[in-house]
């Protein structure tokens, strides 16, 4: 990224499902995510979940959750108070999900949700997204889902 770029991204992982209902797992998941700042690396972020030979549901990984959700924004814009502003409105989702916010070692932040439904984390990313949006670049957010 140059500066004066802005960066948003997003994803939500799941289990599989079936027509019955049914959850079944993946084999392994492992997303690596590397962000340039100035031609340095800012950001490394590397997820890797092997059903098999780690009890993903357990501490440390995934503490009883199903769905994962993360969210990257980088801009020159990001201040603490954007900070304090995601905390305190992701803090008002009335479902069961757990999460963590914090700066990052380049302008911006990560988020990660840990919850059991892929609504609840849609509902968190695009409220933060909406307010991203409107303070980084004063105008409503795109929509983030992929059908």
């Amino acid at each position: 990224m140059e500066r004066g770029a802005t960066f948003i991204y997003t994803d939500i992982l799941t289990p599989g499902w079936s027509a019955s209902g049914d959850k079944f797992s993946y084999n392994t998941i492992q997303l690596v995510t590397e962000i340039y700042w100035d031609g340095k690396l800012g950001v490394f972020d590397h997820i890797k979940l092997v059903p098999k030979q780690q009890n993903i549901s357990g501490l440390g990984f995934m503490e009883g959750y199903t769905h994962l959700g993360s969210m990257i924004a980088v801009s020159e814009q990001m201040d603490d108070a954007l900070l304090d502003e995601l905390y305190e409105v992701i803090q008002t989702e009335e479902s069961n999900f757990t999460f963590g916010i914090s700066n990052i070692a380049i302008p911006g932040f990560s988020l990660r949700i840990l919850a059991n439904a892929t609504q609840t984390i849609e509902r968190i990313l695009n409220q933060c997204h909406a307010i991203i949006s409107e303070k980084w670049n004063n105008r409503p957010a795109s929509s983030l889902r992929k059908y």
